[in-house]
């Protein structure tokens, strides 16, 4: 059975390293944009792992962590939080299972979701894993962006989306 990650994060350029890194886990990545259609889909879905940004727009990406992992059932699925620098106890505080900071190397993450999904029992806590090292990662866009639903990414569904991003960036006005 493939196991399945779902992937909260608004940006494009994120989208594509952290898709690149994951595609050599053979696990099926689903994305979402912002954290309420996560916390909607997470309870749809059931995925073995949520990775998510922590700012994400419409619904914080922390608060979404907490209402996934208060979720009835939601106890053997995991919740990664991808961070910028920030103190560690408000991580903990959501119920993740796991936070690594950006920017870290796609290894340390590749290493971190192996991790999270192989554990049968007892997930590892944000605490064992704090230590992980650090891709270059850019912060999510503050700007808010619609909700499209889960998406399946595949190298052709992710040439399209950034495609369409660099065209949408060269069309808008240079600022004076």
């Amino acid at each position: 059975m493939i196991k399945t990650i779902l992937l909260v994060d608004p940006d494009p350029l994120s989208i594509a390293s952290i898709r690149k890194t994951l595609a050599r886990t053979g696990l099926r990545v689903q994305l979402v944009l912002d954290g309420r259609s996560a916390v909607s889909e997470f309870r749809r879905l059931r995925p073995e792992l949520v990775l998510l940004q922590d700012r994400l727009p419409v619904l914080d990406g922390l608060e979404a962590c907490r209402r996934m992992k208060q979720t009835p059932g939601s106890e053997h699925l995991a919740v990664a939080i991808l961070t910028s620098p920030r103190g560690h106890e408000v991580l903990l505080e959501t119920g993740c299972d796991a936070y690594i900071e950006k920017p870290f190397e796609p290894d340390e993450l590749l290493d971190m979701v192996r991790e999270l999904i192989s554990r049968e029992t007892g997930l590892a806590r944000a605490e064992d894993l704090a230590s992980l090292g650090r891709i270059d990662l850019p912060a999510p866009h503050d700007v808010p962006s619609p909700s499209l639903g889960p998406l399946e990414l595949t190298e052709e569904d992710l040439d399209l989306h950034l495609a369409r991003v660099l065209v949408d960036a060269k069309a808008a006005p240079v600022p004076a």
